[in-house]
């Protein structure tokens, strides 16, 4: 059987942000939160699911054609607040608020979603909506929404400079979460100067 890569891309986040993150995520309870790793925080601009080895170099490749047709530069992101998903409702999701130049991380988006097309994959139906997941309601946990809020501060982050942008694989870890790996990275200033160098770019 053809091996599968369950693939996504992703924005790295800033390991003192990280740290802090890690420090409020510590004092949150265990029994009713499935809390995301510390380490495996991140902002997911697409998620592939499960691809073949052809179709992750497929996406690859489109990313890095992309990137030399119209370049990208390193830009601002700032994370602060929290909320919940849905908005409404019994809430399923914790998560950490991000602002900053968020036209440039939707553009990232954007090429992420014509990667995902170039493999045959349909256009995502929900609109972008940037956001750092924490952690997810654990099935038949009857948290209500202020219980939730109250676990995280509302408050301010920290700001930083986006760098990078990774194709990620994901392994399902039921017990223990999951784990990610790198399957490629694209540095935002490498690929602006190549940009720049491509007889394409305009």
């Amino acid at each position: 059987m053809e091996e599968r890569f369950r693939c996504f891309l992703a924005v790295p986040i800033d390991d003192a942000i990280r740290s802090v993150l890690a420090a409020a995520m510590g004092a949150l309870p265990r029994h009713g939160l499935r809390l995301v790793a510390p380490e495996s925080l991140h902002l997911t601009l697409r998620f592939f699911g499960d691809l073949s080895q052809e179709e992750v170099s497929r996406v690859e490749r489109h990313l890095r054609e992309s990137f030399s047709r119209r370049s990208a530069a390193p830009f601002p992101l700032h994370l602060r607040g929290r909320g919940l998903f849905p908005p409404k409702g019994a809430p399923r999701v914790l998560w950490v608020g991000v602002s900053g130049d968020l036209d440039a991380l939707a553009d990232l988006a954007r090429r992420g979603e014509e990667a995902a097309a170039s493999v045959g994959l349909r256009t995502e139906s929900r609109p972008f909506s940037p956001h750092l997941t924490v952690g997810r309601v654990r099935e038949g946990n009857r948290l209500s929404r202020e219980d939730l809020e109250s676990f995280l501060p509302d408050r301010d982050w920290g700001k930083w400079l986006v760098g990078d942008l990774i194709l990620m694989r994901s392994f399902l870890r039921p017990q223990k979460g999951s784990l990610y790996r790198p399957l490629a990275t694209f540095n935002l200033k490498e690929v602006a100067l190549s940009g720049q160098e491509s007889p394409t770019h305009p």
